[in-house]
């Protein structure tokens, strides 16, 4: 029997397009219920009591609720094993896989907010430009990482789909990836799964 899923979020782009792409991939349905960030939906007693934090995105999976996309994408990931979307316990390059995962899910997710800040929410084209400057070093890195592979682990897993949702984030705030071509390569393989389709600009 298939869990019902409901997912909130704000936006159709956000940290909650990690959770519906992974869903696509795994071809589970969701139940989307969208939050009004203006009206203070987030801040109100009935979503506080599905996540504490007041962020979004999080989702109640048959009774249970769970909030942050990163632990998210893990457990639905740990949930069908079978689908082979995480580098589990037990199997070669375990750690490495954690490593480059938790690396999207904190150290780049950092980088990368601040150009949706100054883009979009409080706009600077200053601040922006300076913050795309702090995120190269990042890049970098990355583009060494993919230089002889198509997937950041070998094969495809969630750490690639954050991959996916942060170099789409940054596409959409102005960073052009011609300096790194591996990248780039990347990020058009990545707008290529059929799971992401609706999810990437066209």
């Amino acid at each position: 029997m298939t869990a019902r899923i409901d997912l909130y979020s704000f936006v159709p782009f956000d940290r909650g397009s990690r959770v519906r792409w992974l869903a696509n991939e795994l071809g589970l349905a969701i139940t989307e219920h969208r939050l009004d960030a203006r009206a203070g939906d987030h801040r109100g007693a009935a979503y506080r009591d599905i996540n504490p934090t007041g962020l979004v995105p999080a989702i109640v999976r048959d009774g249970v609720t769970q909030f942050d996309s990163g632990a998210i994408c893990l457990t639905l990931a740990e949930a069908h094993r079978e689908a082979g979307l995480a580098v589990f316990e037990g199997e070669p390059g375990r750690a490495e896989f954690l490593s480059w995962y938790f690396f999207a899910a904190s150290t780049l997710d950092a980088a990368t907010y601040p150009l949706l800040v100054y883009k979009l929410f409080q706009p600077d084209a200053a601040m922006l430009e300076a913050s795309i400057q702090r995120l190269m070093p990042h890049l970098a890195t990355i583009d060494r990482r993919m230089m002889d592979r198509d997937w950041i682990c070998g094969r495809f897993t969630i750490a690639d789909i954050l991959y996916g949702h942060a170099l789409e984030l940054q596409h959409r705030c102005g960073v052009n990836f011609a300096e790194y071509p591996a990248v780039a390569a990347y990020y058009e393989r990545l707008r290529a799964r059929p799971a992401a389709a609706g999810l990437f600009q066209r």
